[in-house]
Protein backbone atom coordinates (compact mmCIF):
# COMPACT_ATOMS: atom_id res chain seq x y z
CA UNK A 1 0.00 0.00 0.00
CA UNK A 2 1.41 3.46 -0.88
CA UNK A 3 -0.27 6.86 0.02
CA UNK A 4 -0.22 10.03 -2.18
CA UNK A 5 -2.08 13.52 -2.36
CA UNK A 6 -5.61 13.55 -4.38
CA UNK A 7 -5.64 15.37 -7.50
CA UNK A 8 -8.35 16.40 -9.98
CA UNK A 9 -7.97 13.45 -11.88
CA UNK A 10 -9.30 11.78 -8.74
CA UNK A 11 -12.56 13.50 -9.15
CA UNK A 12 -15.08 10.58 -10.41
CA UNK A 13 -13.89 8.08 -8.17
CA UNK A 14 -14.10 9.85 -5.29
CA UNK A 15 -17.57 11.07 -6.40
CA UNK A 16 -19.01 7.68 -6.54
CA UNK A 17 -17.63 6.64 -3.14
CA UNK A 18 -19.02 9.23 -1.29
CA UNK A 19 -22.61 8.94 -3.35
CA UNK A 20 -22.20 5.36 -2.32
CA UNK A 21 -25.12 4.47 0.17
CA UNK A 22 -23.29 2.58 2.82
CA UNK A 23 -21.01 5.62 2.59
CA UNK A 24 -23.78 7.96 2.93
CA UNK A 25 -24.80 6.15 5.84
CA UNK A 26 -22.39 6.04 7.83
CA UNK A 27 -21.53 9.62 6.76
CA UNK A 28 -22.48 12.85 8.96
CA UNK A 29 -23.90 14.03 5.80
CA UNK A 30 -26.16 11.81 4.45
CA UNK A 31 -27.31 13.47 1.70
CA UNK A 32 -26.73 12.57 -2.04
CA UNK A 33 -23.93 15.16 -3.60
CA UNK A 34 -24.22 16.53 -6.72
CA UNK A 35 -21.53 16.13 -9.37
CA UNK A 36 -20.76 20.24 -9.36
CA UNK A 37 -21.24 20.35 -5.78
CA UNK A 38 -18.43 17.63 -5.84
CA UNK A 39 -16.49 19.03 -8.59
CA UNK A 40 -16.26 22.37 -6.19
CA UNK A 41 -15.45 21.32 -3.05
CA UNK A 42 -12.64 19.05 -4.54
CA UNK A 43 -10.97 21.78 -6.26
CA UNK A 44 -11.34 24.26 -3.33
CA UNK A 45 -10.31 21.25 -0.95
CA UNK A 46 -7.15 20.56 -2.97
CA UNK A 47 -5.84 24.26 -3.06
CA UNK A 48 -6.73 24.90 0.90
CA UNK A 49 -3.94 24.51 2.75
CA UNK A 50 -6.20 23.53 5.99
CA UNK A 51 -7.15 20.62 4.23
CA UNK A 52 -5.01 17.30 3.51
CA UNK A 53 -6.85 14.94 0.94
CA UNK A 54 -4.94 11.96 1.10
CA UNK A 55 -5.51 8.73 -1.38
CA UNK A 56 -4.51 4.97 -0.04
CA UNK A 57 -3.52 2.79 -3.57
CA UNK A 58 -2.41 -0.98 -3.91
CA UNK A 59 0.50 -0.83 -4.93
CA UNK A 60 0.34 -4.19 -6.44
CA UNK A 61 -2.38 -3.59 -9.00
CA UNK A 62 -1.98 0.32 -8.73
CA UNK A 63 -5.58 0.79 -7.67
CA UNK A 64 -6.98 2.96 -5.53
CA UNK A 65 -8.76 2.03 -2.19
CA UNK A 66 -9.31 4.44 0.17
CA UNK A 67 -9.27 8.37 0.48
CA UNK A 68 -8.23 9.72 3.70
CA UNK A 69 -8.98 13.99 4.75
CA UNK A 70 -7.51 15.87 7.60
CA UNK A 71 -9.13 18.90 8.31
CA UNK A 72 -6.37 21.30 9.86
CA UNK A 73 -6.62 24.26 12.55
CA UNK A 74 -3.46 25.20 14.28
CA UNK A 75 -2.39 22.30 16.42
CA UNK A 76 -5.52 20.15 15.25
CA UNK A 77 -6.87 17.92 12.99
CA UNK A 78 -9.98 16.12 12.12
CA UNK A 79 -9.80 13.11 10.30
CA UNK A 80 -11.82 10.84 8.08
CA UNK A 81 -12.22 7.71 5.98
CA UNK A 82 -14.11 6.23 3.17
CA UNK A 83 -12.76 2.96 2.14
CA UNK A 84 -13.57 1.96 -1.58
CA UNK A 85 -17.05 0.43 -1.66
CA UNK A 86 -15.35 -3.30 -3.12
CA UNK A 87 -12.59 -2.65 -0.54
CA UNK A 88 -14.90 -2.92 2.45
CA UNK A 89 -14.19 -5.78 5.25
CA UNK A 90 -10.95 -6.30 3.73
CA UNK A 91 -9.20 -5.10 6.76
CA UNK A 92 -7.41 -2.32 5.16
CA UNK A 93 -8.92 0.91 6.86
CA UNK A 94 -6.20 0.67 9.66
CA UNK A 95 -3.01 0.51 7.65
CA UNK A 96 -4.40 2.91 5.21
CA UNK A 97 -5.32 5.43 8.17
CA UNK A 98 -2.03 4.86 10.08
CA UNK A 99 -0.02 5.55 6.74
CA UNK A 100 -1.63 8.99 6.32
CA UNK A 101 -1.36 9.77 9.94
CA UNK A 102 2.58 9.66 9.58
CA UNK A 103 1.99 11.37 6.25
CA UNK A 104 0.44 13.78 8.29
CA UNK A 105 3.21 14.17 10.91
CA UNK A 106 5.64 14.98 8.21
CA UNK A 107 3.11 17.22 6.02
CA UNK A 108 1.56 19.42 9.13
CA UNK A 109 4.34 18.65 12.23
CA UNK A 110 2.52 21.60 14.52
CA UNK A 111 -0.68 18.94 14.57
CA UNK A 112 -0.32 17.60 17.81
CA UNK A 113 -4.45 16.02 18.11
CA UNK A 114 -6.09 13.94 16.04
CA UNK A 115 -9.96 13.77 16.37
CA UNK A 116 -12.52 11.82 14.44
CA UNK A 117 -16.28 12.03 14.42
CA UNK A 118 -17.73 8.70 14.01
CA UNK A 119 -21.66 7.59 13.95
CA UNK A 120 -22.51 5.29 16.61
CA UNK A 121 -23.62 2.88 14.06
CA UNK A 122 -20.52 2.67 12.57
CA UNK A 123 -19.15 0.04 14.23
CA UNK A 124 -16.06 -0.71 11.68
CA UNK A 125 -15.03 2.96 12.31
CA UNK A 126 -15.13 2.50 15.96
CA UNK A 127 -12.67 -0.96 15.90
CA UNK A 128 -10.44 1.00 13.45
CA UNK A 129 -9.69 4.01 15.67
CA UNK A 130 -9.37 2.11 18.76
CA UNK A 131 -7.02 -0.38 17.29
CA UNK A 132 -5.15 3.11 16.56
CA UNK A 133 -5.52 4.56 20.39
CA UNK A 134 -7.98 6.89 19.51
CA UNK A 135 -9.99 7.73 22.59
CA UNK A 136 -13.76 8.04 22.77
CA UNK A 137 -13.81 11.31 24.73
CA UNK A 138 -17.58 12.67 24.30
CA UNK A 139 -20.89 11.21 22.67
CA UNK A 140 -22.99 14.06 20.97
CA UNK A 141 -26.55 13.14 19.81
CA UNK A 142 -25.59 9.93 17.66
CA UNK A 143 -22.01 10.74 17.23
CA UNK A 144 -18.90 9.65 18.92
CA UNK A 145 -15.97 12.23 19.19
CA UNK A 146 -12.51 10.21 19.19
CA UNK A 147 -9.26 12.01 19.97
CA UNK A 148 -5.48 10.90 19.56
CA UNK A 149 -2.46 12.81 20.84
CA UNK A 150 0.17 12.30 18.63
CA UNK A 151 3.63 11.21 20.27
CA UNK A 152 6.64 13.55 19.19
CA UNK A 153 8.92 11.92 16.06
Amino acid sequence: MRIRLVTSQDSRLIFSWRNDPQTRKMSLNSQEIPWITHCRWLERSITNPRILLLICEHETFHEEIAIVRFDLSDDAAEVSINVSPHMRGKKIAKRCLKMAISFLKIQSPEVKIITALVKDINFASHSVFKSLEFKPIKKEKNIIVYEHVLENG
